[in-house]
């Protein structure tokens, strides 16, 4: 898995501006805006590999953030969460940011078919320390096609 984080053009909030937004975020939810999103391939095998890009706006700084990411499949009785992985923590500039995230694939070992024959969710989940700030879901399709189970991935921008 690689994930890595890149606060607008390379730069950290200064760290007087981010003691002064982490006392306001316990108040105040975080203002963000989801400007571009690429995440892929889709029509894929679910064990492919999988690449997750965003583009985003935060309305403040965000200290100690960290993306995680997983994917959530359940039917009435069943949930199975599929930890993906997550970027180190940093520091993130009010304003333009983005997020690289890869891993090689899903892996649904373990979890049974008529569960898969379910709409999933792969979420992107933003937090500040521990506390989660916002959450970017894609609905993810799982369908087999000539033996093979694919996954197709539903961006929230489209």
């Amino acid at each position: 898995m690689e994930a890595k984080l890149r606060p607008d053009a390379g730069r950290e909030a200064p760290e007087a501006d981010l003691a002064k937004d982490t006392v306001e975020s316990d108040a105040n939810p975080v203002d963000f805006q989801l400007e571009e999103l690429r995440v892929g391939p889709s029509n894929a095998p679910v064990g492919a590999k999988l690449d997750l890009e965003m583009g985003f706006r935060l309305g403040r700084a965000v200290r100690n953030a960290v993306w995680r990411v997983h994917v959530e499949v359940d039917r009435v009785h069943a949930r199975h969460r599929i930890e993906l992985g997550e970027t180190p923590a940093s520091h993130l500039a009010e304003g333009a940011n983005e997020l690289f995230f890869s891993t090689d694939g899903i892996n649904v070992d373990g979890v049974d078919s008529a569960t898969l024959g379910n709409a999933a969710i792969l979420a992107a989940v933003l937090w500040e320390g521990d506390r989660e700030l916002t959450a970017v879901n894609m609905v993810v399709l799982m369908h087999e096609h000539a033996g093979e189970l694919l996954r197709t991935i539903h961006s929230p921008l489209e």
